[in-house]
Parts: C-alpha cells; sequence; structure tokens
C-alpha cells in the first residue's frame, strides 16, 4: 500500500486491517459457490482492486497487479474445478493450481519493483 499507493504507515496498516476483515465476510459468501477455494477469493479482490485503484498512482505498477489478477483468477478457476473434474483428469488440477501460484508471486515482486520510490 505504501509502494502503490504512497500511504502513509497508519493508512497502510489501516487498508491491510481492512482487508483481513473482508475477508470474514467475503469468504463465507462465496463458500457455497466455490468451496474452500472461497478462502482465496479475498485475495483475488484485494490484487484486482489494487491494480484497478493503482492505475492513477502508477500505471506500470497497476497493469502487472491487473495481469497478476488475471493469472490468479485462472489459479484458483483450476483449484475450483480440481475435485469436480477429478474423474475426466486423472492428473488432476491441482498441480496447475500450485505452478500459477508461484507466478502470481513472482507478478507481485515484480510489481513491487516497479512500485518502487525512484
Amino acid at each position: 500500500m505504501q509502494r502503490m499507493f504512497v500511504m502513509d504507515a497508519k493508512l497502510a496498516a489501516a487498508a491491510t486491517a481492512l482487508f483481513i476483515g473482508g475477508t470474514f465476510v467475503i469468504e463465507p459468501l462465496l463458500a457455497p459457490y466455490i468451496g474452500g477455494s472461497a478462502a482465496y477469493a479475498p485475495a483475488l479482490i484485494a490484487i484486482a482492486g489494487v491494480g484497478v485503484i493503482g492505475m492513477n498512482y502508477n500505471k506500470g505498477a497497476a497493469k502487472m497487479m491487473l495481469l497478476t489478477a488475471c493469472v490468479f483468477a485462472v489459479s484458483l478457476t483450476l483449484r475450483t474445478l480440481d475435485m469436480p473434474l477429478c474423474a475426466q483428469i486423472p492428473i488432476g488440477l491441482h498441480y496447475f493450481w500450485h505452478t500459477l501460484n508461484a507466478l502470481t508471486l513472482a507478478l507481485v515482486l515484480e510489481t513491487l519493483r516497479l512500485a518502487r520510490k525512484p
């Protein structure tokens, strides 16, 4: 928050607390639809939100964050479909969930690099 939006530490901590509080609301609402993947939905919403709002502050970092949201959305979709498609896809989709999560983390690190103060 401090890098992307040039927030002071207190405001960044408040934004983080808001995210944590929001997870307790969003997860139970989505659980009936996407099961255990609902635990990760708040992170996807936060990543996309930071990307959208960040366009007003740092377009390069914001675009990278939006790319990150897209990769994580595919990752989360594959995780959600893993169990229902288990019989049709013997290798499963869970491996792709982990692989795309690794890419997601790499993209977040690149976003932090791009959002670095000059």
